[in-house]
This record gives C-alpha cells, sequence and structure tokens, in this order.
C-alpha cells in the first residue's frame, strides 16, 4: 500500500459527509504504508478554513502536511493528503508504540483541548469515520488484519509530551468495536457533551465603535467564561464564529451584558 486514495470513498461509504482539498491525491510523501490510526485534537478554537490551512502549511512545530484527515466540529470530513504526513514522532508507548508517520494516518479533530466538549455529531462522526477505515483495510488488504489495537490516542503515542485528544481512549476503541461488530444502536455520549453547536456573532456599539462578540452555546454552561469571546476585528470574530454558521445582530450593551449575567447566574 502506498498512497491512501481510498480514503474518500471509504468515509463516505459509512454515511460521512467527506469533501476533498484540491491538491489531496498527491499531497505528502508516496513513502507511506499504513499499519495504524493516530488520534488527534488541534488544540485551537480557529475556524474550519484556519484549520485547514495550518495543516497544508505545517506549523512551528511540524512541517506540512501534518494530516491526512481532519474532522471539524459539525461532523464533516476533510481529506488533505493521501500520503506520508507529519502528525506524530515515532511512538515510545500505546498501541502504535515504534511505528511513526510512514505507517500512521493522523487524523487531525477540532477541538481545543482544554476542556473543549465534544459535540455529539463529531464524536460518533470520529468513531464510524476510524471504524470505516479499519473496516476497509481490513477487508481489502489480506496482509492486515486491523481491529481496535490499531489505533491510538496521540497522549498515549507520546505519553508526557502530548495530552490529545481529551476523551477516553480506551471508550473510544470499544466505541469503533461496537460499530465494527455491526452494532447500529447510538453511541453513548461523553458525559459534558453538548448537542448545540450554532454559534452567534453580535454585533455592539460600545463608546460608538462596533465590538463583534461571539456567543458559544456549547461552552457557556458548561464553562461560562469560554463561552463568549470580544473582538475589535470582524475578520478574526467572524473566522471564529464558524461551527455551524452565525448569526450577525445588533444589540445593545446592555442587552449583551443581560445574556451574559443569565448564563452566568444558570451554571452557578
Amino acid at each position: 500500500m502506498a498512497r491512501a486514495l481510498w480514503l474518500p470513498a471509504v468515509l463516505r461509504s459509512a454515511g460521512l459527509t467527506v469533501h476533498e482539498q484540491p491538491g489531496w491525491r498527491d499531497r505528502g510523501s508516496s513513502s507511506f504504508d499504513p499499519y495504524g490510526i493516530i488520534v488527534h485534537a488541534t488544540a485551537g478554537r480557529l475556524s474550519i478554513e484556519s484549520d485547514i490551512r495550518v495543516l497544508l502549511q505545517g506549523s512551528t512545530t511540524a512541517p506540512p502536511p501534518i494530516a491526512q484527515l481532519f474532522l471539524a466540529r459539525t461532523g464533516e470530513w476533510w481529506v488533505i493528503a493521501s500520503g506520508r504526513c507529519n502528525h506524530a514522532r515515532t511512538g515510545r508507548a500505546g498501541n502504535m508504540a515504534g511505528f511513526g508517520n510512514s505507517g500512521l494516518i493522523g487524523i487531525e479533530a477540532a477541538n481545543d483541548n482544554r476542556g473543549e466538549p465534544w459535540p455529539d455529531v463529531q464524536y460518533r462522526s470520529y468513531v464510524r469515520g476510524v471504524a470505516a477505515i479499519c473496516d476497509y483495510v481490513d477487508a481489502g488488504a489480506s496482509k492486515r488484519r486491523w481491529s481496535t489495537n490499531r489505533i491510538s490516542g496521540h497522549k498515549e503515542h507520546q505519553p508526557g509530551e502530548k495530552t490529545d485528544p481529551t476523551f477516553s481512549m480506551g471508550q473510544f476503541r470499544a466505541d469503533v468495536a461496537a460499530v465494527l461488530a455491526g452494532d447500529s444502536t447510538p453511541i453513548p455520549s461523553t458525559p459534558g457533551r453538548k448537542r448545540h453547536t450554532m454559534e452567534y456573532l453580535w454585533v455592539i456599539l460600545r463608546s460608538g465603535k462596533p465590538v463583534w462578540a461571539v456567543e458559544r452555546p456549547h461552552l457557556r454552561l458548561s464553562d461560562p467564561a469560554m463561552g463568549w469571546e470580544e473582538f475589535t476585528d470582524e475578520g478574526q470574530a467572524k473566522g471564529i464564529a464558524t461551527l455551524n454558521g452565525y448569526s450577525n445582530q445588533f444589540l445593545t450593551e446592555t442587552q449583551w451584558a443581560a445574556r451574559k449575567a443569565a448564563y452566568q447566574t444558570a451554571a452557578a
């Protein structure tokens, strides 16, 4: 096996929404023989477009492309590359200990990795996408038999260096195993996960100048401090508020203060 050109079709076969990033077929090194999967979180609160840009352009710690796949908070998938990417070091522990980028498919899922709840739609999509990859390789490559022991979290792969993802990898593998076994019942929600994924962008006039305030219903009850954020730059605010779209409306300063006070009271 070299380039994983089968990724979009396999994910779609699981009923998932898949986007193909232009150039993905030739992106990444062809020296790629996937043997397992590393489950990641992006550790940021960027827009979908900004997250993908980082995967394409690289970061201060990883050259591009960073991962083969990106999973948005909406549960939608983006195929970024078909070849070897740069998402992990050679593992020191976990199921994929001893394996590095040449043998590992990397999936980066949007999550700040600092307590942000995982939306049901995203977590379930993560489980079904990973199960679809395991099932395809199991059926399509007789020399490999992929089961959940080919799945490792970044925090398991590089303990002491990485902490992603924040959900239990034991439960995640159990959920993947249930899908592989043909279980079609809904996957249980992990504690604290919220169902609301709409974000709101309010425009407030403060001392005669506009302030753009992002409200996050999926975070505000679990952590009011993360439930809203204010920006003086409209473009930056709109880049943040892109989960399922945003509502761009005007509020008075009094109305905005009342919304925040109401949710602080509810969370107390």
